[in-house]
């Protein structure tokens, strides 16, 4: 038994999946999603880095920056659709 091959013309990926769902992502919003995933990810890497400072009594850097790396990541990744769908359902363009 053969598994079934994918078609040539099937998109991959993150595209496959907001055709699959009829979304039509377009710059605005993707531009909305990072952005705004991005600020999340700013304001808590800021409060992660002023909590470790206030209990260590220094500013680590490579922490800060693995800090601020990672929560922008997760905030483009869990807040950034969010952003990007939000702008459709106020009526914005």
């Amino acid at each position: 038994m053969t598994p079934p091959t994918p078609s040539p013309a099937a998109p991959a990926g993150l595209a496959a999946i907001a055709a699959r769902l009829g979304l039509r992502l377009d710059r605005g919003a993707l531009v909305r999603m990072v952005v705004a995933g991005s600020a999340w990810g700013l304001v808590v890497s800021l409060g992660l880095t002023a909590a470790r400072a206030w209990s260590c009594g220094t500013v680590c850097l490579d922490a800060a920056a693995f800090d601020a790396v990672a929560t922008a990541a997760l905030g483009i990744v869990t807040v950034g659709p969010l952003a990007a769908l939000g702008g459709r359902a106020t009526g914005a363009a």
